[in-house]
């Protein structure tokens, strides 16, 4: 026999949480959250066009009227998908626990973890897609001549020329990360100023992008029932964009995640937990709802360097 389920907001603000401080997730930068009041609807696409065709504005003679311009734009649709999973709590495990919220949390931290994970890989393979404009650099960066700064800068030019902005987040791989802050060129960009490691955070500034996430999620890449073979979500891909995390539809954004919350009820948010009993066996089922569709909005906005390791 089931209860009905339930919002369960403290444990709905614990995914929220939960889901910030993932540091080495890349989706959230490069699709920030849309929230949509519908499953489905067509949105605006940021065009080239929009920068490169700029109306010619005439004097205005009294009594008539400015003349009027808009932005062309091209459109896509999105429809969200319920990727949900529900995690059950045995009654007698939850009884270890000297605190039963830390159970809950645990569970919702797990179900958070599993659905993030998914995320980024559907992510990672929107961001490296044939429709991205993408290289693979002539030296590699473990190489003895690789040039990061240099193809770094040659991606950035490409996508100022593309839609007049500069990218502002960098996906940088835990393993070419590892890579870079050992290298003389990124070394002597910044020892005479400051000691120490080089932390994101310098790196980002060195690259000149506001913000460098050092992705680092690994999932098990064996079949079913093999030995466990672990494998790195995002590889040695570097992928530059510029990402807008307003509310604006028609601000140019790499990408986006509409998330329909309408449905899951996490007003500002992506994933909501409901709660509800059954008694055979006894435990409590946590629903974590994830109805989401991840676009990109401007591909002009990004690059895709791809394979920068030997």
């Amino acid at each position: 026999m089931k209860s009905t389920a339930i919002f369960n907001h403290v444990l709905t603000r614990t995914a929220s949480e939960y889901a910030v401080n993932e540091a080495e997730y890349a989706a959230g930068a490069l699709f920030p959250v849309f929230p949509a009041a519908v499953q489905a609807a067509r949105f605006p696409v940021w065009l080239r066009d929009n920068l490169l065709t700029v109306p010619a504005v005439k004097p205005r003679a009294a009594g008539a009227p400015y003349e009027r311009a808009d932005l062309t734009l091209d459109e896509d649709t999105f429809a969200t998908r319920d990727y949900g999973i529900e995690l059950p709590l045995d009654d007698r495990q939850k009884a270890i626990y000297a605190s039963a919220l830390d159970a809950d949390r645990g569970k919702v931290q797990r179900g958070t973890r599993i659905l993030l994970l998914n995320k980024e890989q559907r992510c990672h393979d929107l961001a490296t897609g044939g429709g991205v404009p993408s290289s693979s650099p002539g030296t590699k960066w473990d190489a003895a001549g690789g040039d990061p700064i240099g193809d770094i800068k040659a991606a950035r030019e490409v996508i100022h020329d593309n839609c007049g902005l500069d990218p502002n987040v960098a996906i940088i791989p835990r393993d070419v990360f590892n890579i870079l802050i050992e290298l003389d060129q990124i070394r002597d960009k910044y020892k005479y100023t400051q000691g120490g490691n080089i932390t994101a955070q310098i790196l980002a500034a060195i690259l000149q992008v506001d913000r460098v996430v050092v992705a680092g999620t690994v999932k098990n890449a064996a079949a079913e029932g093999q030995a466990i073979s672990v494998a790195k979500v995002w590889g040695d891909s570097v992928v530059l964009a510029h990402v807008s995390a307003t509310l604006d539809l028609e601000s140019p954004s790499f990408g986006r995640t509409f998330a329909w919350s309408g449905y899951t009820g996490a007003k500002g948010g992506e994933i909501a937990v409901m709660s509800y009993r059954e008694n055979n066996p006894p435990a409590l089922i946590h629903q974590l709802k994830h109805d989401v569709d991840e676009k990109i909005a401007a591909a002009a906005c990004g690059y895709h360097l791809s394979n920068v390791l030997g």
